[in-house]
């Protein structure tokens, strides 16, 4: 092995282990290009890697780094990273008195004290892969660049090339074999472990996962295979991967038992209006990925930002059935108690919904950003694990003061939506919406013109999840009938999805457009972001 260092010592030590055929002066090159803050990192070419020498075994390999660690003062580690084969080190260095570790992220590891028959499978597969492309290296280079992406493929090639057979040999027993010791429970709260969907480790992980890490966060890239998703979304990636590194740093998590509300509160360092605060609600998906991201980009951007779950979570409704919205009322409250009296609301599908209901009940809220956004209730859908999963009732999605809140009853069937996925190869539910909107009920519409403050709503031309640009136009023509007294904005955009926060989930795959216009539509999310700062600081 060996060590190279990236940018100052004294700022927070990243120790980068990479996957096979990649090393570490290129994993650091990357880490550099999107991180936004400022860090020291300890990129390990590991053995069989330019300069890295010979692999040996794992645990020579462990030998030399916690010796380099140690002799240049790097015992205390921000993020140790590890990525496929790096992850045997990692393990290793969790069990090592000598260092204090503060957050893991481990990526496609195969978890597992000996696995033989994988390693022989393994071994051959990589040794044939090697002499396949050693027979036709363009043919082979092709295929290296459909999996991994261009940007990888290239140093990929290279190490396909330089690898000694006894190198390749080694590090397959090293991946098959890792040394699986118990960490304590707090420790396993600050891991991350991922997989691609299609990553026959993740199989291999399971024993493991429940008996030695079953307090860590994992996370399951689905459409993508070992190490796909950081391969094609690198600046994505590694913006997840320095979030959760200040995950507990920048963020106070209010519980519902203690608060009333359940809210991932992001002050902002260096507040632009110490008045002014954003609530920001998820969508249907009922999880904290947009609470928490979504939150912490306006933080950065100096806006005080209140994430807020509003089901499945300890204390209120485990599904989008009668879900009250008097929390929010209660974290508006609490927001103006910590003397922000500017409080607005933002808001993705369900969440755009939610977010305008909210502001017509709470006077306090001053100002609403719409995204994908409907204009009525709905009936709720029970079950909270996946879109699939889930069932129709006949109870209203939201309740206010303990009554249901009038909705329309929404048919759900997906045969039609598996025929448009077969067809169109892409997700389209409007047709779920189609029916009961031809006989709508006005009673169940969202009274936007009882809204305290200006709006903003944002759609995509094409939103094929439900008619958000149906449903924008019918609260506009509402807002004129009732001579709406603040300013209302709309924005339309043709290379979007329904999906249109700051941030590039799998789902996005879903969606032709996404597919066909990665970049158009990708710079479309980060538009509509800036229009919501600009919002929210002119407000």
């Amino acid at each position: 092995m060996k060590v190279h260092t990236y940018g100052d010592k004294g700022q927070p030590v990243i120790v980068a282990l990479p996957m096979m055929m990649v090393s570490g002066t290129q994993i650091a090159r990357m880490f550099q290009t999107y991180l936004a803050g400022d860090y020291y990192i300890v990129a390990c070419n590991q053995g069989g890697h330019e300069d890295g020498g010979a692999y040996v075994s794992a645990d020579d390999e462990t030998r030399q780094l916690v010796n380099w660690l140690c002799a240049h003062d790097c015992t205390d580690i921000k993020c140790l990273y590890g990525a496929s084969m790096g992850c045997v080190i990692g393990v290793n260095l969790l069990a090592c008195s000598d260092l204090q570790i503060d957050r893991v992220w481990f990526d496609g590891a195969a978890l597992t004290a000996n696995a033989n028959m994988t390693n022989t499978a393994m071994t051959k597969m990589f040794l044939s892969w090697r002499k396949t492309y050693l027979k036709n290296p363009q043919k082979n280079a092709l295929v290296l660049e459909k999996m991994y992406g261009k940007s990888l493929a290239g140093p990929m090639k290279h190490h396909f090339l330089t690898m000694s057979e006894s190198d390749i040999r080694n590090i397959c027993h090293a991946c098959t074999h890792f040394t699986m010791k118990p960490v304590g429970t707090e420790m396993q709260k600050r891991m991350h472990i991922e997989w691609g969907a299609t990553d026959p480790d993740r199989l291999l992980s399971k024993k493991a996962m429940k008996t030695y890490y079953p307090h860590a966060a994992t996370i399951i890239r689905k459409g993508y295979t070992h190490c796909g998703y950081l391969a094609h979304h690198p600046e994505t990636y590694v913006r997840e991967l320095e979030a959760w590194i200040h995950a507990e740093d920048a963020v106070e998590r209010l519980a519902y038992k203690d608060y009333g509300f359940c809210g991932l509160w992001h002050k902002a360092a260096n507040e632009t209006d110490a008045r002014k605060a954003l609530i920001v609600l998820g969508g249907s998906e009922g999880n904290e990925n947009i609470p928490m991201n979504v939150s912490r980009q306006f933080a950065e951007r100096g806006i005080s930002t209140l994430g807020l779950c509003y089901f499945n979570v300890p204390g209120l409704p485990d599904s989008l059935v009668q879900v009250p919205v008097d929390p929010i009322e209660t974290a508006v409250h609490w927001l103006n108690a910590q003397g922000y009296d500017n409080v607005m609301i933002y808001g993705i599908s369900k969440g755009g919904e939610l977010a305008l209901l909210a502001a017509s009940l709470i006077p306090e809220i001053k100002g609403v950003i719409a995204l994908s956004p409907m204009h009525c209730v709905w009936t709720g859908m029970a079950g909270n694990q996946g879109l699939l999963n889930r069932k129709e009732t006949a109870l209203s999605e939201f309740t206010w003061r303990g009554e249901d809140l009038p909705a329309m009853q929404s048919k759900v069937t997906y045969g039609t939506g598996v025929m448009n996925l077969i067809k169109e190869r892409q997700f389209d539910l409007t047709y779920i919406y189609d029916k009961p909107l031809a006989h709508f009920d006005e009673s169940t519409a969202i009274k936007v013109e009882n809204i305290q403050g200006d709006i903003l709503f944002v759609y995509a031309k094409e939103d094929l999840m439900w008619p958000s640009g149906d449903a924008v136009h019918y609260m506009e023509e509402r807002l004129k009938a009732h001579d709406f007294a603040h300013h209302v904005e709309s924005l339309c955009y043709e290379k979007a999805s329904h999906i249109i926060v700051p941030l590039d989930p799998p789902a996005l795959k879903m969606f032709k457009v996404e597919r066909e216009h990665p970049e158009e539509c990708h710079a479309s999310r980060m538009d509509i972001f800036e229009k919501s700062v600009r919002f929210v600081e002119a407000h």
